[in-house]
């Protein structure tokens, strides 16, 4: 466990990298569904539901509970305690840039729906009489 926390506070890691900015201008969702295929499809398979080495990031009640700031900071930061690597180590030796980075967030962001876990059933009779 020390060994993990001196490697991971290790301030060289980063030397000349171009780090993304936490916070950005609105990306575009096409060109992010392009990006999305091109880092994040390999784990979470090409629609999102899902693959080999990652859940769902399509998911609607996930996407109702996550702000854009928030899968904006796991694709930057990753999610190191599920295996997902950090915005320099989806595709070898070719990190994310802040626009794909962007347009990613804009893509799963246009997935959410406006209101999750709608629609409910219709029940039948009158209101209030359901069951009785």
């Amino acid at each position: 466990v020390v060994a993990g926390i001196r490697n991971w506070a290790r301030p060289d890691q980063l030397t000349g990298a171009d780090l993304p900015p936490y916070s950005a201008a609105a990306g575009d969702a096409a060109r992010g569904e392009s990006a999305y295929g091109e880092y994040c499809a390999r784990c979470h398979g090409a629609d999102g539901e899902g693959g080999p080495n990652g859940g769902s990031v399509v998911d609607d009640s996930y996407l109702a509970l996550v702000s854009d700031q928030s899968l904006r900071t796991s694709v930057i930061s990753g999610r190191t305690d599920l295996g997902m690597p950090d915005w320099r180590g989806y595709v070898a030796g070719k990190p994310m840039d802040h626009q794909a980075i962007s347009d990613v967030v804009a893509w799963l962001a246009s997935s959410r729906v406006q209101f999750p876990g709608r629609p409910y059933p219709e029940a039948d009779g009158e209101p209030g009489k359901q069951g009785m």
